[in-house]
């Protein structure tokens, strides 16, 4: 009894310490999907190159920012003209998922996700994922890991922008965020909601949806943080202490 109390006065301390107005009364949590919770945008890449590299050409991440490659099926055509590559388009994309669908079956969950994600469950934060991705390849992603992505599981909600009828744009506008939060139930107050995104269209689709957001900044990645700011900026959900925004500690 008395290490529960003891437990009790040194979290009051510490949230004294680390919250502000701007983080307090989280109740709900929405993560973003690729790059955020698996590391599937690397495995694009990786896919990417290991083409490309049979024709003695390298794809960077340098190369995806520049050709602004975030779909390689609409992207194919653009990389198959670019590096003058003796293939179709279709026989490119086929190419790049055989292997990509390989490299996918073996993907864990990025550091401290887990960690993060039962944390929250067991302090019952209701959680959401608000993924770009569609619902078929959402699905294959995540079936190599069981039912931790089963809706009800950890996650209440999971919208698949991509190919979800209320969705009608893309991050990085709100969209996909505001139908997140209007399918928790009951839908809480967009002040109340702390996202995790890890690139500048997620990031500015959060905020300006109104919650809080937490940028995992990657060192591959430009970011545009000239007009919408994350509320936290960190290196990987490792880094993520529950304290800074009045919750729980691990």
């Amino acid at each position: 009894m008395l290490l529960k109390v003891f437990a009790l006065i040194a979290f009051s301390i510490v949230k004294s310490e680390h919250c502000n107005d701007a983080t307090t009364n989280i109740t709900h949590v929405i993560f973003d999907f690729d790059g955020t919770l698996i590391d599937s945008d690397n495995l694009y890449v990786r896919a990417i190159d290991s083409v490309t590299n049979v024709y003695g050409k390298n794809f960077t991440w340098r190369d995806a920012q520049q050709l602004n490659v975030t779909d390689v099926r609409k992207s194919s055509e653009t990389l198959v003209n670019f590096y003058n590559l003796p293939i179709t388009p279709d026989e490119f994309y086929t190419r790049v998922m055989n292997i990509f669908n390989k490299l996918i079956s073996n993907l864990p969950l990025m550091p401290g996700a887990e960690k993060l994600i039962k944390h929250f469950k067991a302090n019952r934060i209701t959680m959401a994922i608000c993924t770009s991705s569609d619902s078929k390849s959402f699905k294959q992603k995540t079936q190599h890991l069981g039912n931790f992505f089963r809706v009800g599981n950890f996650f209440d909600v999971i919208v698949t922008a991509k190919d979800d009828p209320e969705v009608k744009r893309m991050k990085p506008y709100p969209d996909s965020y505001l139908v997140t939060m209007s399918r928790f139930n009951p839908p809480p107050n967009a002040t109340n909601v702390l996202s995790f995104e890890d690139t500048s269209d997620g990031m500015i689709s959060a905020t300006s949806a109104g919650t809080k957001c937490v940028l995992i900044k990657k060192p591959e990645l430009c970011y545009d943080l000239s007009v919408f700011k994350p509320t936290f900026i960190i290196q990987s959900l490792e880094d993520f202490d529950p304290r800074l925004f009045c919750l729980p500690p691990f």
